[in-house]
């Protein structure tokens, strides 16, 4: 099984919804499991990390789907890199 992240972000970048409101519900859907994920939900600041993408994605969002998906494309990167120095 790979990383938790890189499908995570596998998954958002298959979504091909121009419409926001589509797009939100499944990245959305993918943000939830990603917090499911054990190696999420074990580390606190992961997952005020996620919380923080499920903010601009699902409660504070600027409507524009290709700047989210690049946003979501940064910070999953970072959660890649944080996890990293936890696991170290």
């Amino acid at each position: 099984m790979g990383s938790p992240y890189l499908n995570f972000l596998k998954k958002v970048e298959s979504i091909e919804d121009l419409d926001y409101g589509d797009f939100m519900r499944k990245a959305n859907l993918y943000l939830n499991e990603l917090l499911e994920d054990e190696t999420v939900s074990s580390n606190p600041v992961l997952m005020a990390r996620v919380e923080a993408m499920k903010k601009y994605i699902q409660f504070q969002p600027n409507w524009d789907v290709e700047t989210t998906k690049d946003q979501i494309h940064v910070d999953t990167e970072n959660l890649m890199f944080l996890d990293s120095i936890y696991a170290s």
